[in-house]
């Protein structure tokens, strides 16, 4: 016995910490790596980041945050476990294994996943990394993406829980109406005003906050050709028509698509919306896609010879892609 002992004790693996503890320090230690801010990214979109740290500077502000959110995300995890499908790895294993890939290439723990129970061609998520996140997966996007497409839909989702987009665009959204509806109280036409001037800036933000996902969404799917596919094909909602078409996408005529669009008028529409027309998702991930900062995620899709801008200039040549009453990249 006591042989034995010793020769336990001289194990390689007898030193080494395999519990779940040890499993997440590593993991936040991993993540730290990339840290430029507090839940904030490497990868994050400029826009996104500076509007993140002005919010982060001020005392407390992502304590309220946090509590808000919390409190909402209970009640609609609740919700969710009442009404839709919840994926596990006996329920629906295959996207199940996704969201467990995508939090762990973001070194995030993972989300709690749900497929609605009605026709939604959409995705979104609730919470953050500290608040019992969770995903809400639209069943139309399971039947018309394939699971490596659908892998940057859930690792979109992954990047604002990373980046804790929620709890602010929680109490953002919660300050506007707040202060709209208290302004007016005063002077209706200003109360008006004051909701129109907060909610574009909410918008402008959120605007932001979705190239930063769409690039966790790159970071997470096997290729940056599959990301841009997948979310190309959010135009026409990935209905299939192979059996008409036979290229349903090219991405070059998507491009051309976009320059078009910014000579007309109307494309000041986009102020009030919260994503960015579709187009400029696709040519902002391709930017990202020769990001330096992309490589120090995915190191081994760097091919020999490709070209690699820094993370400055990315985001300069996006800032002109996303802005609304920009001209776009030569």
């Amino acid at each position: 016995m006591p042989e034995l002992m010793k020769t336990e004790s001289m194990s390689p693996l007898g030193g080494i910490d395999c519990s779940f503890e040890n499993y997440v320090k590593m993991k936040r230690s991993e993540q730290s790596r990339h840290l430029v801010g507090t839940n904030i990214m490497d990868y994050a979109y400029s826009a996104d980041l500076e509007v993140r740290k002005k919010l982060d500077s001020i005392p407390g502000l992502y304590t309220i945050a946090k509590r808000i959110c919390s409190t909402e995300a209970t009640k609609a995890m609740h919700s969710a476990r009442q009404k839709w499908l919840e994926v596990g790895p006996n329920q629906f294993p295959e996207i199940y294994e996704l969201g467990c890939e995508c939090a762990q290439t973001l070194g995030i723990g993972v989300p709690n996943l749900f497929v609605t129970n009605d026709d939604t061609f959409n995705a979104f998520a609730y919470g953050s990394d500290e608040i019992e996140p969770f995903i809400v997966i639209g069943n139309l996007l399971l039947r018309r993406y394939p699971l490596n497409e659908l892998k940057g839909v859930i690792g979109h989702e992954c990047g604002h829980i990373q980046n804790a987009h929620i709890p602010y665009y929680t109490l953002a959204n919660m300050a506007v109406l707040t202060g709209a509806g208290l302004a007016s109280l005063l002077v209706k036409e200003f109360g008006s005003l004051i909701s129109t001037a907060a909610m574009l800036t909410v918008k402008m933000w959120s605007r932001a906050a979705e190239v930063t996902a769409d690039r966790a969404g790159l970071i997470c799917t096997d290729t940056p050709d599959t990301c841009f596919m997948q979310t190309a094909k959010l135009m026409y909602a990935a209905v299939d028509v192979s059996d008409k078409v036979s290229l349903p996408v090219d991405i070059e005529a998507i491009k051309q698509q976009m320059k078009d669009s910014r000579e007309n008028p109307s494309k000041i529409s986009e102020l009030f919306v919260s994503h960015p027309y579709t187009a400029k998702r696709v040519a902002a991930e391709i930017e990202f896609a020769n990001c330096e900062t992309f490589f120090s995620w995915r190191p081994e899709l760097q091919k020999p010879g490709q070209l690699v801008r820094s993370k400055a200039l990315v985001d300069e040549r996006c800032m002109q892609l996303i802005d609304v009453l920009g001209k776009g990249v030569k």
